[in-house]
């Protein structure tokens, strides 16, 4: 068997919250104690929590199931199918990522959420090796679905072709909030059948499509298309191949003045000064994005000081990511002059995080990005640096000074 674990890698923030989903108990896999019970026809306590089906039970039958379909006649099909609809019924939330089920299982699981009782909320097939026939199946069955919000699908072997279904589905389903297809085999063309989707999308809030090999011809297709998209909240698009010219293509979305996006990650891309110039001059002007990693690109002290004017400028972003994007402390500099005046947010820079000696620790005091001191509803304006001893000087409505508000700030990060 392929291993997909080895070819794609969660971005630290995709990490974090599939993490969370693990390492949860099975709780989210149990029915409510006073469904199991009527499912049970019984009268009495309440059932405790350790008697309900774990993720591995769950596996087990699946498993059961389809071996069931491959041995019986196809006249068995409809009662293997009305049995798995009678034992998954309770659930909202079915957690079956990792199990390496291939395309069998949805089959019986497109079949569930076909049904009209399908009370599924969230499901997660994530590094199960589904194909292109297997991300088609789940998608006919999400044109009639109405319970589906969250589909994980991430780690698996879907290309172009399953892309084309899922997008598709898009384009009818109105109930699928979150979509992850991360760490699969997109590429460029099913980045364009995507693109689609989204244009004639109205429900879906978050698309993840980290490492899936989508260069400038799928960027400038997902570009167009979230001008034409008032829902998509939140785009990942970590570890592809977008560079500056697919960058420049979103930067022109973003100058129309029509993108929804609060949220954009585009770490690792490979973008430039250039790109980085063409994004924040465009960021300038209207727009709702609060949220920008543009970690892990070459961005240099031009690109820095590029987003230290945009800080200036721009009332809606809180957090911009700059980590290991080859800036020094002079970028930082650019960063921190341009921000002194503005209000508070969180900027994430590796210099930040790795102070290598004394002397660049002491200058990073001095220049940290800070924003304005938190008194009052407004704050205030009044933090700034000596000019003979370097030092900060403090705040007179509080007595803070910006050097105290960076270790505050180092603490938290």
């Amino acid at each position: 068997m392929r291993d997909v674990s080895a070819r794609f890698k969660y971005s630290e923030r995709e990490f974090h919250k599939a993490a969370r989903r693990s390492s949860s108990d099975d709780s989210e896999n149990k029915p409510p104690l006073a469904t199991a019970n009527a499912a049970q026809g019984v009268n009495e306590e309440p059932v405790q929590p350790d008697s309900c089906p774990s993720r591995e039970l769950i596996h087990s039958h699946i498993r059961r199931y389809y071996r069931d379909v491959d041995t019986k006649a196809t006249t068995d099909w409809e009662v293997v199918s009305a049995r798995i609809r009678r034992d998954l019924a309770p659930y909202t939330v079915l957690k079956l990522g990792g199990f390496s089920l291939g395309d069998a299982c949805t089959r019986l699981l497109s079949d569930v959420l076909a049904h009209g009782a399908s009370k599924l909320r969230t499901l997660d097939l994530g590094f199960n090796r589904l194909t292109d026939q297997g991300a088609t199946q789940l998608a006919e069955a999400l044109e009639t679905n109405a319970s589906l919000e969250s589909l994980y699908l991430s780690g698996n072997e879907i290309g172009p072709a399953g892309a084309r279904a899922l997008a598709q589905v898009l384009i009818k389903n109105t109930h699928l909030h979150s979509l992850h297809l991360s760490g699969n085999n997109i590429g460029e063309e099913g980045a364009r059948f995507l693109a689609d989707g989204v244009a004639g999308n109205t429900a879906l809030r978050a698309l993840y499509l980290g490492t899936n090999g989508i260069g400038t011809a799928g960027m400038q297709s997902l570009a167009t298309a979230l001008t034409q998209n008032n829902s998509l909240e939140e785009l990942t698009l970590g570890q592809n191949k977008v560079g500056s010219e697919g960058v420049r293509h979103l930067a022109s979305a973003f100058a129309t003045g029509h993108v929804a996006l609060s949220t954009l990650e585009l770490g690792k891309n490979g973008v430039d000064q250039e790109g980085a110039i063409a994004l924040a001059r465009s960021l300038c002007g209207v727009n709702r994005l609060q949220n920008l990693y543009m970690d892990h690109n070459p961005l240099g002290d031009v690109g820095a000081s590029a987003f230290g004017a945009l800080l200036a400028q721009n009332t809606e972003l809180r957090v911009l990511d700059l980590s290991y994007t080859q800036m020094s402390l002079l970028g930082l500099r650019e960063l921190s002059v341009s921000t002194m005046e503005v209000h508070v947010r969180k900027v994430i820079s590796d210099i930040a995080k790795l102070p290598f000696n004394a002397d660049e620790y002491e200058t990073l005091q001095a220049y940290y990005l800070g924003g304005r001191c938190s008194t009052g509803s407004n704050g205030c304006s009044d933090w700034g640096i000596d000019d003979v001893t370097g030092e900060p000087t403090p705040c007179p409505a509080c007595q803070s000074s910006r050097l105290a508000r960076y270790r505050r700030t180092m603490v938290s990060l």
